[in-house]
């Protein structure tokens, strides 16, 4: 029986847990490991604990950077978070706030779907 819980590093072939973005053997990122914000350590929209997985950096120092970039920048660094909110999927199988809502709008102003035809053989 298959353990659907791991997987093999594709890199060094090691098992490791199947969620997991790098290779606790060699440290090597999993290539099927996309950015999510769906990650532990999530205080409000989980950007910086996402990016903080994903660079494998440590969530408190990413905070730190995040904070010290918005006083360094003028708040510059604010939209930046915003913009990979939008952009970023909470789960991995899901689609970004922003796909999501380019998908509404494009339902909203798509033209109806017409019934079939039914073509009559008689004349």
């Amino acid at each position: 029986m298959t353990d659907t819980m791991t997987k093999a590093c594709s890199a060094c072939l090691t098992t490791i847990d199947a969620s997991a973005t790098r290779c606790s053997n060699c440290t090597q990122r999993q290539p099927d490991s996309g950015l999510s914000r769906d990650v532990q350590g999530r205080v409000l929209g989980g950007v910086c604990a996402a990016l903080a997985q994903h660079f494998n950096w440590d969530v408190t120092l990413m905070r730190i950077v995040f904070v010290s970039s918005l006083a360094v920048t003028g708040g510059l660094v604010f939209w930046v978070y915003l913009a990979t909110w939008l952009m970023t999927p909470f789960a991995k199988n899901e689609r970004a706030p922003m796909a999501r809502f380019f998908d509404a709008v494009g339902n909203v102003f798509s033209p109806p779907r017409s019934q079939p035809q039914h073509v009559s053989s008689g004349e």
